[in-house]
């Protein structure tokens, strides 16, 4: 009963501390990742386009 009522109070601190934590990593892998989208998009959009151009 006594082990049960800490408990409680410790997941509120742990999401205190992810929602401090989760915007730090979610930046880095939104950086990384529309990065790394845009990078394969425009290179996958940009190579059609020269085929495109080249054969007119």
């Amino acid at each position: 009963m006594t082990v049960r009522k800490p408990f409680r109070p410790h997941p509120d601190e742990h999401r205190e501390e992810r929602r401090h934590r989760i915007p730090f990593i979610a930046k880095v892998f939104m950086l990384i990742g529309m990065i790394t989208v845009l990078y394969f998009l425009i290179t996958y959009a940009v190579m059609p386009v020269l085929a495109m151009l080249t054969v007119s």
